[in-house]
């Protein structure tokens, strides 16, 4: 069997960002699949023992068939290993020598693209200095052309990706985040309570996610009490005012994820592109209804006011919660059907991708 390593961020807590849960689980079904795979974290500025040194020969052992490695030891290891496949499960700097060596190390490079960099880039909160953004932009531009093979996780993606790469000749693969079992809830009896309970993901300070235009959307529907859950950063300007009340939560791990969510009704996404968010696929399989647009890779499994809805503007998004709210049987149906979607993005579905990607390598 072809020995795999997968690269990434691998993380002990279940705090996880989407891009790294989805890789930590890869690596789990894998090994329950008996694939010949190891994972291999680096030494990012977060984790312990960061030093140039250990950037460059470090190695340890975090777990089993787990590593943390410096940049020549990955090499050392992918050719004392007799390693075949490398799956490059989150884009980082220190993989640029794989790319450059593929040929002599004689692999194949599978690469796993969760954004397009250039257009983050150009949309970013933040300001970059140059150097920055040729260092990104170099990554982002070697990987595409050196991959054998790029996963991206929706066709929206891809389709962001066209407007700055010539894809026609890569071979492509668009496989969907996978949701975990424990979300997923086949039995579900929605209760709209006064006040009105919506969740909001407001992920990282360096992307504006239209946390504070939805924040004004909803203070517009006046007539109907709201508290507003925002998971992750905060804004300054969003605060408790009129009839919304707004409450920061902190990243919580899965356990402590779903149970806050027992007793939530809706999520909002703003209109910001976000290729797949792994959390608006959780909610619906909790059977959350999920309001979000053609902007957000989720949309291309939500069939509008079937299983989710679909807003074009903030305007449509007024004129849902509304209807919403005092349609009973519309709510405890699209409940309903939100949580089928975990008929397609549960694991056993979502590995099989993957392996067929590895035997076929």
């Amino acid at each position: 069997m072809k020995k795999i390593i997968l690269l990434g961020r691998y993380n002990e807590s279940e705090i996880l960002s989407g891009p790294e849960k989805i890789a930590k689980r890869i690596f789990h079904y894998l090994l329950l699949r008996n694939f010949n795979v190891i994972f291999c974290d680096f030494y990012f500025k977060d984790r312990k023992n960061t030093t140039l040194l250990n950037r460059l020969f470090g190695f340890e052992k975090l777990n089993e068939n787990v590593f943390r490695t410096g940049i020549f030891k990955l090499l050392l290891l992918t050719i004392s290993k007799d390693v075949k496949i490398i799956h490059v499960l989150t884009l980082e700097r220190h993989q640029i020598i794989l790319f450059l060596l593929k040929k002599l190390l004689r692999i194949h490079i599978i690469t796993t693209l969760h954004a397009c960099v250039k257009y983050e880039l150009a949309n970013s909160v933040n300001k970059f200095n140059w150097l920055q953004k040729l260092k990104l932009n170099s990554l982002e531009k070697l990987a595409i052309s050196k991959s054998d093979e790029l996963v991206l996780v929706s066709n929206l993606l891809k389709k962001i990706l066209m407007k700055y790469y010539d894809l026609s000749k890569k071979n492509l693969s668009i496989i969907y985040h996978a949701v975990d079992k424990d979300f997923y809830q086949n039995k579900i009896e929605m209760n709209f309570t006064n006040p009105l309970k919506i969740i909001f993901y407001n992920s990282s300070q360096y992307i504006n996610r239209d946390l504070y235009m939805v924040y004004r959307t909803l203070l517009e529907v006046n007539d109907i009490n709201i508290q507003l859950f925002v998971i992750g950063d905060n804004d300054e300007n969003v605060i408790s005012k009129n009839n919304v009340d707004v409450i920061y939560k902190n990243y919580m791990s899965k356990s402590d994820l779903i149970n806050f969510l027992k007793d939530k009704q809706i999520l909002i996404k703003g209109f910001t592109f976000d290729s797949f968010p792994l959390f608006a696929a959780e909610c619906m399989a909790m059977g959350k209804i999920v309001i979000l647009n053609y902007n957000i890779g989720v949309s291309e499994l939500i069939e509008n006011c079937v299983n989710g809805f679909i807003c074009n503007n903030y305007d449509e998004i007024i004129m849902t919660i509304k209807n919403l709210y005092n349609n009973k049987f519309l709510v405890n149906k699209v409940s309903e059907n939100a949580t089928k979607i975990y008929s397609i993005l549960n694991w056993d579905n979502v590995i099989k991708h993957y392996t067929d990607l590895y035997e076929r390598a």
